[in-house]
């Protein structure tokens, strides 16, 4: 289980940045894309916070009659989200497919990568610590479907104009959060799409929370 307590990281980026610190945090938010997806909803999650959860054909519409952001699929489940929610949220939890996908598509679209890399065991305990949906074999079958696209990610890490390594090996999330919030306080453009990047159950669907609690809650 993650631990972490939000007032140790605000007296630690007071601590290191100063004034600047308080200048940023009133004028940064950090609006999380929401992506729709095909997957069924886990027991350990919220419609509307971690995906929009729709059905094949409600995808099929959507995908249709809508311009797409970017589109990936994963053990035959469509993942995806629209331009249209660019308007109002500037970070994104997203895979490498879908990194490639909107640079391809939409070149002119600035953007920051936040890398959380975890590795293996980390990871797979995390996944089956979830809920009682998320089985030992459940992940195994995600971490293979995974594999091809992170292992070119990884080699092309070099070829990314503006990408940032966290890692998250740790129960103690503080450290990752801390190293998170410094990258965006130090690129902070509200023009610029945050795409928060990692493999299954790395942590970045939890740090990518507790950022927005942390810059949206400010004051």
């Amino acid at each position: 289980m993650m631990i972490f307590d939000i007032e140790i990281l605000k007296s630690i980026l007071m601590n290191e940045y100063g004034d600047k610190y308080n200048k940023l945090m009133k004028n940064i938010k950090f609006n999380p894309i929401v992506s729709y997806t095909t997957r069924p909803m886990r027991d350990s999650e919220t419609e509307g916070l971690e995906h929009y959860f729709i059905t094949n054909d409600e995808a099929d519409k959507l995908l249709s009659t809508n311009d797409t952001l970017a589109y990936t699929e994963i053990n035959n489940y469509k993942y995806f989200t629209l331009k249209e929610q660019l308007k109002d949220q500037n970070v994104y939890i997203i895979d490498p497919t879908g990194i490639e996908d909107i640079s391809n598509r939409y070149p002119d679209i600035e953007k920051v990568i936040i890398y959380v890399s975890s590795n293996y065991q980390n990871r797979k305990y995390r996944y089956i610590s979830r809920s009682k949906e998320c089985t030992e074999e459940d992940f195994e079958k995600r971490n293979e479907a995974e594999d091809k696209q992170f292992t070119i990610f990884e080699r092309k890490l070099h070829n990314y104009d503006n990408i940032h390594t966290i890692v998250n090996n740790s129960p103690y999330i503080l450290s990752a959060v801390s190293s998170a919030v410094e990258v965006i306080m130090d690129t902070y453009n509200p023009n610029v799409l945050y795409c928060v990047v990692g493999r299954t159950s790395s942590g970045k669907d939890t740090i990518t929370r507790y950022l927005c609690k942390l810059f949206n809650d400010y004051g």
